[in-house]
């Protein structure tokens, strides 16, 4: 089952089943590009560039919703704990319980770029510009990981393993 689709660069989604894509309507208008589109709580979330945001129950009819980022691009969304997170520019990060109503939350990454947001069964792991790491065990406080073996190289992604107990970024 394919949940998350990274680096689409398009204003258009497209649907698969058994062997064929679909176009769809996404709500997005050109020139403004999806970045990333995941499956979440039974939901799919695409996000992108102008703090563009949209969701649909079925990957087939998308609503647009006011993200709370004005024109900053959103990289990335993660759910965990009943709470959806975004990130984006400039350190944007954002929280909704109901993926339509957003809040602005402080990031910790102040206004460097966050790329990346995963939800490892207990807490929110972000990645981001100039080596910068943070976790949250609860969505909304976050707090700065101290590692300098990254020095300022951008962290893009970042990834998790249970069985491994391991994270990869």
């Amino acid at each position: 089952m394919l949940t998350t689709l990274h680096g689409i660069f398009s204003s258009r989604v497209r649907t698969f089943s058994p062997g064929v894509f679909t176009q769809r309507t996404s709500s997005f208008t050109s020139p403004d590009e999806i970045f990333a589109v995941e499956y979440l709580n039974n939901q799919f979330l695409a996000n992108g560039s102008s703090g563009k945001i949209a969701t649909s129950s079925d990957g087939t009819t998308w609503v647009q919703r006011t993200s709370s980022f004005g024109t900053t691009i959103i990289y990335d969304s993660a759910f965990g704990l009943g709470l959806y997170v975004l990130v984006g520019g400039t350190g944007k990060l954002a929280t909704s319980a109901n993926a339509t109503s957003w809040t602005q939350r402080t990031s910790s990454f102040i206004t460097t770029s966050i790329f990346n947001v995963i939800f490892d069964g207990q807490k929110f792991i972000a990645v981001g510009a100039s080596g910068k790491i943070a976790t949250s065990s609860d969505g909304t406080t976050w707090a700065q990981v101290v590692d300098s073996s990254f020095g300022v190289t951008f962290i893009y992604s970042v990834a998790y393993s249970s069985a491994l107990t391991t994270y990869v970024a």
